[in-house]
């Protein structure tokens, strides 16, 4: 009774001391903390959890000299079952916003419940967590850790050392159970206490309740993403945009390039109040650089990017030498420029923070961690998931469910030998099922092919938008289906559909280097045209469109606009959408019998135009189906 008194006594003062500190330095970590340790001891104070009688301290029992942020114990031994750490060690890091899937703060949390293990002449470690307001991740139990860890960077408290090279990836791969958002939640934090004791009494094994190590990776990425947006770049990019005039209408003159009728106004909002679009799509770029390029340095005689953060005094700095990897390694590839280059995008702002230096230093560390060999299949699809469905229509990626897109290419795709074309590509949807299905006619399986049918495939694949960020979408997700042998010469383009001719060779405007000096780099078109186009183009109605678009269209078609009578004429509301211009000139690229499926609106059954519109169909097209599908396929609204 007295000690358990004591101990009430102890928590007490204790938060008053970390209440103390936080008013000074690291409030929010701590503020953090103190709710976390609230939350799980009033959950264990209810009665035991699994028939077993829980403690949640905070920073005690000591072990080794050393105060973990929270533990949980098994009463009334004391015996810690799960460690969670909710702080950044150091002095250096005092305020620093930390991302549980940083390896040294999970070094941190996995030195203690190493240290633990020995304490308490455990046969396994405790579970380890790492936590902030946001994320928690979930690891352990591990039998061996110093397999893991350095011994001497564990006694010096270097965590950032403290792991072995290549020990975070492999802990991962075998040690990671979950990560789940908002930690503060208490059906999330019964479910950890549940898992701890379950595991504790091996009622259940890992492998039965883990999540799939890709997902780890995704969420990893998508954080990673969220986390920079929200605390380094957005409101940096918003302060530029509305201060420095030259730098608004450098990025107005990209987007309008892009096709935005009224520039930059219809990306970011007239008051910049859908500035958050813009930054989102800049991190994303910028993250997506980074991963080609670790994954090239397997490949290429490339210079190692590893973190510097340290070694330049401003993030303009930092920017800078980033870009200084990115161009050799287009130099020195002779091709992924479209991953690489890619304008508006490239104009991200940074805070002049060294601590978003380091987020960004903490994901190379990652990468460099990563056995490509281990994570090339799961590499491989983390481009199909990445960008949540709702977050790429946000960003003006049009939606198309997997299946539909899947159905669409299986009937257009005829054979092994096809060659396709997805004009308005977006995210890359269809052309990453066309891959598929391509990979099904030449090796029977829907898997990851060898290296040679994989550039095989590559090579009969063409996509083109307009847009940068997409280009940059769908050029990573195709070249990562096989991280092992990154393909060059992706015929991903840049360009208005309606810029562009059957049969044409396209010059694109990057210089490539070659053992014969540089060239400029080509793209040509089939000269028999193509078997399939396929896609899910934009729905833009006739006002909307940019006039260097209306005008390409209009050289393009004004003769067939006329003869169909389907020319718009907004005075009587007749407004076709740029989908029906599309399938015009989609025609004009596929080879006799060649195949044509697109997702189009549905709005022109009951327009002024739609007599005319279906009488083209049928006197230039066999139509073989037209299929009304239900919005309920869709998972959010289309348009």
């Amino acid at each position: 009774m007295y000690r358990e008194k004591r101990f009430k006594q102890l928590h007490f003062l204790l938060i008053v001391r970390i209440l103390g500190v936080s008013a000074m330095s690291i409030g929010r970590e701590v503020k953090f903390q103190v709710e976390l340790w609230s939350l799980l001891r009033n959950i264990c104070l209810r009665g035991p959890i699994g028939g077993i009688e829980l403690e949640v301290t905070m920073e005690e029992p000591v072990i080794d000299a050393r105060r973990p942020d929270i533990v949980v114990s098994k009463k009334p031994e004391r015996i810690p079952i799960l460690i969670i750490e909710t702080k950044k060690k150091g002095k250096k890091y005092a305020g620093f916003k930390f991302t549980p899937y940083d390896p040294s703060v999970v070094a941190q949390a996995f030195s203690y419940a190493a240290l633990a293990k020995g304490a308490f002449n455990l046969p396994l470690t405790p579970l380890f967590a790492t936590a902030n307001p946001d994320v928690v991740m979930l690891l352990g139990p591990v039998e061996d850790p110093w397999q893991f860890l350095n011994r001497k960077a564990v006694q010096d408290v270097d965590y950032e050392n403290a792991l072995s090279p290549g020990a975070y990836t492999k802990l991962i791969a075998k040690y990671y159970i979950f990560d789940e958002s908002n930690p503060l939640r208490e059906e999330l934090a019964f479910q950890i206490l549940d898992t701890a004791v379950k595991l504790w009494r091996k009622e259940v094994e890992v492998s039965t309740i883990r999540k799939e190590i890709g997902l780890w990776f995704i969420d990893n990425l998508r954080y990673f993403v969220e986390y920079m947006n929200n605390y380094y770049v957005r409101e940096p990019l918003r302060l530029r945009l509305s201060r420095d005039q030259q730098f608004y209408s450098e990025l107005d003159g990209y987007a309008r390039r892009l096709g935005h009728r009224d520039g930059l106004v219809d990306i970011v909002g007239q008051d910049l109040s859908k500035i958050d679009d813009l930054s989102r799509m800049m991190v994303y770029v910028l993250m997506n650089k980074i991963i080609f390029y670790k994954v090239l340095e397997n490949y290429y005689k490339l210079p190692q990017l590893k973190p510097f953060a340290e070694s330049v005094t401003s993030s303009v700095e930092y920017l800078n030498k980033l870009n200084t990897f990115f161009e050799n390694a287009v130099s020195v590839s002779g091709d992924f420029e479209q991953i690489f280059y890619t304008g508006l995008y490239d104009k991200i702002v940074l805070a002049d923070d060294i601590h978003a230096l380091i987020q960004i230093d903490e994901l190379i560390k990652i990468l460099s961690g990563v056995d490509i060999q281990e994570f090339s299949d799961i590499i491989g699809h983390v481009y199909e998931n990445l960008i949540p469905a709702e977050e790429r229509h946000r960003l003006g990626q049009f939606y198309t469910p997997r299946p539909i897109a899947e159905l669409i290419t299986k009937w257009c795709i005829r054979s092994g030998d096809d060659i396709v074309l997805g004009p308005g590509c977006g995210s890359g949807t269809f052309e990453v099922e066309a891959y598929w299905r391509l990979i099904e006619f030449k090796t029977g399986r829907r898997v990851i092919p060898s290296k040679d049918v994989h550039r095989k495939v590559l090579k009969q694949i063409f996509a083109v938008d307009i847009n940068s960020f997409p280009c940059q979408l769908t050029s990573i997700n195709l070249a990562m289906k096989n991280v092992l042998a990154p393909v060059t010469d992706l015929n991903v383009i840049e360009s208005d559909f309606f810029a562009i001719h059957p049969k044409q060779e396209l010059l694109l405007p990057y210089k490539i280097q070659t053992p014969e000096g540089s060239k400029q780099r080509k793209i040509k078109f089939p000269e028999e045209g193509f078997d399939a186009v396929f896609g899910n183009p934009p729905y833009t109605r006739w006002t909307e469109i940019a006039e260097p678009v209306k005008n390409n269209i209009l050289e393009k078609l004004g003769g067939i606009l006329t003869n169909y009578n389907l020319h718009a004429d907004i005075a009587r509301g007749k407004e076709p959408g740029i989908y029906i211009h599309f399938i015009m000139w989609a025609r004009e690229f596929l080879k006799p019998g060649g195949r044509l499926g697109m997702i189009i609106s549905n709005s022109w059954l009951q327009s002024f135009y739609g007599e005319d519109f279906a009488r083209y169909l049928t006197e230039n097209w066999r139509v073989k189906a037209l299929v009304d599908i239900s919005a309920r396929v869709f998972p959010i609204p289309l348009i």
